[in-house]
């Protein structure tokens, strides 16, 4: 950034030498900043930039002369030849053809040199000015200048000044007893003034578009058609594959057809039990894995989302990460297929970024050793649940089913909320043959962060473990919309805030989210809750995850 910042110095593209504490704008601008801080804030809220468009798709105009790469356009593009100044202002030429057609230097100056290359003289219009008398501060005196108004840069129309039109020197012999020689630079601070306002800020903004190049690649990260970026079961000790749907979205149709494709996964750990709901201390310092993608892609693709999977390689992320956070990181070919060839860089890096869940335990509970009986939870198939009379003197387990019942050949299906997908012996994430009553099972995703919603989906068949039961049991299903769980900190107007999820408890065991399977209430506006029955649930049971 500052070899394109110093572009904007008449000094450097104009070979003029200028040794330490020599006059030049650089000094100038020094001392300005040194006495005020504030110097020059207005022109440098408006930085100008180069064509970003143009920067994209146009090859260096010194492919041959090992400046390859796209960004040498922000130093030179070799339009300028000298005789043509009025193509030097538009936001598509070099900086240093810009500083060299427009401005001068001590030593290039044709109003004290023989030298005749731009800026001319012929392009400006004499006009005097009232300045600061050079030795009476309170005083005024007029100097004459060459405003350049014409050919090139004309400050917007408003002409700037070039240069004095002569030295100004100053004999006080008569008034100072003295024959000292006082004088004024023919550039002086009233023309770096103007040079000023009008190099910085082509100077910043270059300097920025020279940054806005090299991190110009956008890769958007989403969920895959799982509708989860990851699942384990407990005993697998964390995540040990991660996928997720990559899309390059750099704009002016730049594309990534050639490279490595790596992620980045970049997390706290909790040092207490994540899972109580309530905040817990965790590691000062970051745990990082990089890892290639697993299927040997090596393209982004900018028309349509590509799933990438990642093998963590027995880095697993562990149940208890905190912070968690990935990056995708391409590596390669990256820019534009011209009519002349590939226009870009080789070695070009785009990164994609993406806040996911903390790892989520969901819950698949089956609650139907107890019902509810007049508000009242009752073990389900005991004497009293069973031989309770309706307000009419009926028994109510005549049409209601206040038995125990085994869940069998469970299978649960992720899928994003916008997008069904059902549960089946064929089509799901997770499978339990047998889930016996008062019983529960677990396992942990990671999907969106808090505040996105995805849908899970179950089939199961319910048993009847009671010979009174005659009710009729067939596959039932049944879709919920969980949460990823948060626990991270976030910066939020300069302000540290860790944010974590809470816990229900429900009989004896913390629980986030899932399926609960019950009974049917008596009566059905009843506002029993199974959950806070006395008697706990046991567990957690094994799971199968699709393969």
């Amino acid at each position: 950034m500052h070899l394109v910042e110093d572009m904007a110095v008449p000094e450097h593209t104009r070979n003029d030498a200028h040794p330490p504490g020599s006059p030049s704008i650089e000094l100038y601008i020094e001392n300005k900043f040194k006495n005020d801080e504030s110097a020059f804030s207005t022109v440098l809220d408006k930085p100008f930039f180069f064509d970003f468009k143009i920067l994209q798709s146009t090859p260096s105009a010194f492919g041959s002369g090992g400046a390859p790469v796209p960004i040498a356009n922000l130093f030179d593009t070799n339009v300028y030849n000298g005789s043509n100044p009025d193509d030097t202002v538009a936001n598509t030429i070099g900086l240093a053809e810009y500083s060299n057609a427009n401005f001068l230097s001590t030593d290039t100056n044709p109003v004290t040199t023989s030298l005749s290359i731009p800026p001319l003289i012929s392009s400006t219009t004499p006009k005097a000015f009232d300045i600061p008398h050079p030795l009476i501060p309170w005083e005024t005196i007029k100097r004459w200048y060459y405003v350049k108004d014409r050919a090139g840069e004309t400050a917007g129309g408003n002409g700037y000044k070039l240069t004095a039109m002569s030295v100004l020197s100053f004999y006080w012999q008569n008034i100072h007893g003295t024959t000292d020689n006082i004088t004024v630079p023919i550039l002086d601070e009233n023309v770096y003034e103007d040079y000023a306002r009008l190099l910085i800020p082509r100077a910043a903004g270059y300097a920025a578009s020279l940054m806005n190049y090299f991190f110009r690649g956008e890769i958007e990260l989403s969920l895959p058609d799982a509708g989860i970026y990851a699942i384990r079961t407990p005993d697998q000790g964390g995540f040990g594959n991660i996928r997720i749907k990559a899309k390059n979205v750099t704009p002016n149709n730049e594309e990534m057809p050639s490279g490595t494709i790596e992620l980045v996964v970049k997390y706290k750990t909790a040092l207490e039990d994540p899972f109580q709901g309530v905040p817990v201390a965790v590691s000062t310092d970051f745990t990082y894995v990089v890892v290639p993608e697993a299927n040997g892609r090596t393209s982004i693709p900018k028309d349509a989302p590509v799933e990438l999977l990642f093998d963590l390689g027995g880095s697993n992320i562990p149940f208890n990460a905190t912070d968690l956070t990935l990056q995708v990181v391409y590596h390669g070919q990256f820019g534009l297929q011209t009519t002349s060839g590939f226009s870009g860089e080789m070695e070009g890096v785009a990164v994609g970024f993406k806040d996911i869940s903390e790892p989520t335990p969901i819950d698949y509970i089956n609650g139907m050793d107890v019902v509810c009986v007049n508000e009242e939870i009752l073990l389900a198939g005991s004497d009293k649940a069973v031989n309770t009379l309706d307000s009419n003197g009926k028994v109510i387990s005549t049409y209601i089913d206040v038995y125990s019942h085994d869940l069998l050949d469970t299978y649960l299906k992720y899928s994003p909320e916008s997008r069904i997908s059902y549960a089946s012996s064929t089509n799901y994430d997770v499978t339990l043959p047998l889930l016996t009553a008062g019983h529960y099972a677990r396992h942990f995703i990671l999907t969106e962060p808090y505040g996105t919603f995805i849908r899970l989906n179950n089939q199961m068949k319910t048993r009847s473990l009671d010979s009174r039961d005659n009710f009729v049991h067939w596959y039932q299903t049944a879709s919920q919309y969980p949460q990823g769980m948060i626990n991270q900190a976030v910066y939020e107007d300069g302000i540290r805030t860790r944010y974590y999820s809470g816990m229900t408890d429900m009989r004896g065991i913390k629980v986030w989210g899932g399926i609960h399977w019950t009974n049917m209430d008596f009566p059905s506006d009843s506002t029993c809750d199974e959950g806070t029955s006395d008697i706990p649930l046991a567990g957690p049971e094994a799971v199968e995850l699709h393969q």
